[in-house]
This record gives C-alpha cells, structure tokens and sequence, in this order.
C-alpha cells in the first residue's frame, strides 16, 4: 500500500509541474552592440528579429534601438535572419552610415520606427592582443572574399602579429585570415575575446587560418590554401 501511495503521489507531483519553456538561442552583432533571438520554425519564415538586449554606449543605443524591438530593415533591405543581419554589417567599413527600421510595441499596438547606425572603428582587443598577439584589419568585403575566392562569411584578416607571441610561434603572418577557433566561426572579435578568456589550461585550441601558398600567383585559379593549427594553453607554471 505504501508503494502504491508513493507511486500516486510522485505522479501528480510531475503533472503538476509546469512544463519548461527551452530558452530560445540568441546572438549577438558586438560590432553594433545587439544581441537578437535567433528564429526558429514558423518565427524564421517571417522577416524581422526581436532585440534581446542593447549594449550601453553602443551604435545600435545611439540610433534608438531598445530591448524587445524587432529589426525589420536595414537600407531598405528586408531582415529575415541574423546571418543577413551579419553579412550586411560585416561589409561595411568604419565611418559608414546606415538607416535601420524596427517595430516597437507600446499600448497594445506595434508603431514603426526609424533611425541611423554609424559603424565604429574597432579597436584593438586587449585579450587578443596579450594572450595571443594579434590585431585584426577592417572585416573583409565582398570584393576581397572575391579576391581570396572564398564564400565564406566570416574571418578577419591579420593586420599585426607581437614579436615572441603565440601567433608568431604558431607561424601566423600578417595578411593571413583567422577563420575559425576550437571550430567557430569568428564572426566578431569581441567574440574572440570572449572564447580566448574561457581557456583553461591544458587546453588544446585548433585554429584554422586560409594564408597564401608559397611561389603561387596571384591570378591562380586557388592562391589561398586552409591549415589548423594547435594550440596547448600553458599551465601557470608555463608549462
């Protein structure tokens, strides 16, 4: 009889608990400071992102952005994921001016809103400066990816490597493209920064660059060839 009561009991205990919701995916655009949900199902069939969070003193915060919005334009251009949202930040250089619009629900009814983004210069990060030595140019366009003969959407390319650092020990030149690290895409180095904090030692990091092949011209059909690299995060003892 105690079993079976035991039984009961832990059986409405679970029907009366209420289902948990999954906590959506979110990502962040750090080069505009915003952070979206990423739309999944019937949600990543209709255009528009919902803003999870506006970073403070951010190019997006300037322009009006807020927290819950939902970004539909970006120069008259229709938004329907965040890695449209992406590509069209990534092509733009410091200085460039672009016009967002977004929907802002207030009293019960949704308004459109309208405001201008000015892309900041990066600056330099200090975690990837000091824990591996790099500094990246301004993202790759279009027309250098065309030059590279590269679809892909990510990578930066190598504008300085620190004498004696990581990436000089690892052979990373100037002029290479760092494409991927421990297998993501780096899309923002702010992002980077972030994975590169979370090391732990003992770590074994792969990082994949694209660099140009040894005595072949420019004009070749495949000038860029793709290596991994490894990484063993030193203990304190530098070991």
């Amino acid at each position: 009889m105690r079993t079976i009561a035991l039984a009961v009991f832990l059986a409405g205990s679970l029907l009366a608990q209420e289902p948990v919701e999954p906590q959506p995916e979110t990502r962040e655009i750090a080069r505009i400071g915003v952070r979206f949900e990423v739309p999944t199902g019937d949600a990543a069939l209709r255009p528009g992102l919902r803003v999870v969070n506006v970073d403070a003193g951010s190019p997006a915060q300037a322009a009006g952005l807020n927290a819950t919005d939902v970004l539909i334009r970006i120069n008259a251009a229709v938004i329907g994921s965040v890695d449209g949202v992406e590509e069209r930040i990534r092509e733009l250089a410091p200085g460039d001016r672009i016009a967002i619009a977004w929907f802002r629900r207030q009293q019960g009814a949704w308004t459109e809103r309208s405001g201008h983004v000015t892309i900041p210069r990066p600056k330099p990060d200090v975690a990837v400066r000091e824990t591996i030595g790099l500094e990246f140019a301004v993202v790759e366009s279009k027309i250098r990816r065309r030059m590279i003969r590269t679809d892909s959407p990510y990578g930066f390319k190598i504008s300085k490597v620190v004498d004696g650092s990581v990436a000089s020990q690892l052979g990373l030149k100037r002029g290479n493209l760092l494409m991927e690290w421990d297998g993501k895409p780096v899309r923002e180095v702010a992002e980077l920064a972030k994975w590169i904090r979370a090391r732990k030692p003992g770590d074994v990091v792969k990082i994949r660059v694209s660099r140009r092949k040894r005595g072949v011209s420019i004009l070749s059909r495949k000038p860029w060839e793709s290596v991994v690299l490894d990484w063993k995060v030193p203990a304190a003892d530098g070991r």
